[in-house]
């Protein structure tokens, strides 16, 4: 991934999206008493999926809110550093 994808990809924070993604599995293991089923793993996998975009989505707009902020605590993120630009 070049340029502006890389970038726009790290305004998401994908390690934090992984972290978040493997609890969802893991609550799921949790909560589901005996064996899986397929309706099961179509529903993790759809709320894998939502968190991932919610997250993402949840993290791009933080370092929207805190610009000003992050322009002196992070100057390397996508915003600060004008990989990414608001528009």
């Amino acid at each position: 991934m070049g340029g502006k994808a890389s970038a726009l990809v790290e305004l998401m924070r994908p390690r934090n999206l992984i972290l978040a993604a493997l609890t969802v599995p893991l609550g799921a293991h949790f909560g589901i008493t005996g064996a899986w089923s397929i309706s099961h793993v179509i529903a993790v996998g759809v709320q894998v999926l939502t968190v991932l975009t919610f997250m993402g989505a949840g993290n791009a707009m933080n370092d929207i809110k805190d610009a000003a902020i992050d322009a002196t605590a992070h100057p390397a993120r996508p915003l600060p550093s004008g990989r990414v630009t608001i528009s």
